[in-house]
Order: structure tokens, then C-alpha cells, then sequence
């Protein structure tokens, strides 16, 4: 069975396949981003509706328990350079981290529910540990509460973020208005498309921006008024 499956599902133009344990939400999305990138997806669930959802849109669909190490072992996960570990229960989750981990996997992800979730996975060893829905929650308050387009967080110090282009940058250089901490990597006019920007550029009304630098200072350029 793991022979046919890991053959069958790298058969086609894209060798590098992923197996995603678990077709929840956060899996489904992961899964199906995958597919529409031209990499081929192995998905597993425990239950069979998500399985069947997912039938014509993933190269290969399984019902399994993949906490359970013979399940695991019948479906050749051990053969995947990529495993995806999508599930909420914690108790599975920390089951089939394991088990991939043991299995000698190079690049094991895997989702974290809380931060005593992810604070196991880390100390399993687990590669990538990612917050889908707490990452969410920060990217949507920085959003809101900063009149943001976008934002995304890399660390403390540094962060991306998208907006209109505020009042005191308008009409002048944008060297003229930036710190040496922020810098504006590309710029959109309504209507267009996005571009890099230069320092000598000059942003009107309704143009968008992308700023990459420290929280704090992005945080502060967002208020300005």
C-alpha cells in the first residue's frame, strides 16, 4: 500500500509531493494551495466527509488514522520529504508529530491550537510549528486597529505591512518623508499595478504602499495623519 500510494501520487510532472494529515480548515486551505500550485497532495482524515470533499481536488485522498503507527507505516508517510501535520486534538497531533519525526522526515510542520500546543510540538522537535488561528487574530487586530490593508509580522523587529499612503508623504519624495528604519519596497496607484519604488518617488492620493521595518516605527507611520 505505501509503495503504490508515495508511486502513484509522484508520478506525474511534480515529484516533490506532500502528505497533509488532517483536512480541517487550516489543512483543506494548505492542501488545496498546494494542488493549485502544481504540487501533488496526499491527504488524510480520520473521517470520511472531508475525505470525500477533497476526492477530485487533491492528487490522493485516504481515510486513516495516521496517529496510529501502523496506518502510518502502511501509507509510506516516512517517504515524504514534506508532512503536514493539520490536526486540532492534540493527543493526535502530538501521535503523528512523533511518529514523523521518528520516521526520520526532513520537514515536519505542524499545527499548533495553544501555546502549551505548540510548546510540546517545539519540544518534539517538530521543525516548523505554526499559530494559524492566534497569527489570524494578530494580523486582523493590526489591520483594524491600525486603518492597515495588510499586515504581516516576521519577528518583533521586523514587519510588513500594506496602506494608503498617508497625508505627509503625499506630493513629496518619499526619501523626504521616511526614516532611515522604514523602507517603502513597492507602491500601487488606483487602478494599477504594483511596482518597486524608489526613493525619489512620489505618492499621490489613493496610492497604496508596502513598508517593511521595525514594529514600532511601522506601527507609528500607519497614524500618521
Amino acid at each position: 500500500m505505501a509503495n503504490f500510494l508515495h508511486r502513484d501520487i509522484r508520478s506525474g510532472t511534480t515529484p516533490d509531493a506532500i502528505a497533509v494529515l488532517g483536512l480541517g480548515r487550516f489543512g483543506s486551505a494548505v492542501a488545496l494551495e498546494l494542488e493549485s500550485m502544481g504540487v501533488p497532495v496526499l491527504g488524510v482524515d480520520l473521517d470520511h466527509a472531508p475525505v470525500q470533499a477533497h476526492a477530485d481536488l487533491l492528487t490522493k485522498v485516504v481515510v486513516a488514522d495516521v496517529s496510529n503507527e501502523t496506518a502510518f507505516e502502511q501509507l509510506g508517510i516516512a517517504d515524504f520529504d514534506r508532512v503536514i501535520v493539520a490536526i486540532s486534538k492534540l493527543d493526535a497531533s502530538v501521535l503523528t508529530a512523533s511518529l514523523a519525526l521518528s520516521a526520520g522526515v526532513p520537514h515536519v510542520w505542524a499545527k499548533a491550537s495553544t501555546s502549551a500546543h505548540g510548546k510540546i510540538l517545539t519540544q518534539l522537535g517538530v521543525h516548523h510549528v505554526v499559530f494559524p488561528d492566534a497569527d489570524t487574530g494578530k494580523r486582523t487586530a493590526h489591520v483594524i486597529g491600525g486603518n492597515l490593508l495588510d499586515y504581516q509580522a516576521y519577528s518583533e523587529d521586523f514587519v510588513i505591512l500594506v496602506a494608503h499612503a498617508p497625508a505627509p508623504l503625499l506630493g513629496k519624495p518619499l526619501t523626504d518623508a521616511l526614516t532611515s528604519q522604514l523602507h517603502v519596497v513597492a507602491l500601487k496607484n488606483p487602478g494599477g499595478r504594483w511596482h518597486h519604488a524608489s526613493g525619489h518617488e512620489i505618492p499621490h492620493e489613493g496610492d497604496i504602499i508596502m513598508v517593511t521595518g521595525p514594529a514600532d516605527a511601522a506601527e507609528r507611520f500607519t497614524r500618521l495623519q
